[in-house]
């Protein structure tokens, strides 16, 4: 089963408190991201370095808290996500325009 982003946003919405205040908001976002940002990075530094198994299950979910986060951290500068995909895939074809090339990486003109 998939979710669509907005649909995504809307339905995590519910989860936040709201007896934060905005300032309050953006930084438990942020704290947030950091977090499980750090988590989905031991799971795969323990399958890399340590010889652990990935575990899909549990990479997936902590992906998922981070992506409840950056959800929040979008709702809170009312960030439209379809548009900052879509000027992201602008500038890498702006950039890469036949794919990615080391040269093109390391002389970057922006």
């Amino acid at each position: 089963k998939n979710l669509q982003w907005n649909d995504f946003v809307e339905q995590s919405e519910r989860t936040i408190n709201k007896d934060l205040t905005q300032e309050q908001q953006i930084s438990n976002a942020i704290f947030g991201l950091h977090g499980e940002l750090g988590e989905v990075t031991d799971l795969i530094k323990k399958q890399l370095y340590q010889g652990h198994a990935i575990d899909r299950g549990k990479l997936e979910e902590e992906v998922g808290d981070f992506m409840f986060y950056l959800a929040w951290l979008c709702r809170l500068y009312n960030i439209p996500m379809g548009r900052v995909l879509c000027d992201n895939v602008m500038k890498l074809r702006k950039r890469y325009p036949d794919g990615f090339d080391s040269d093109k990486s390391i002389n970057r003109g922006d």
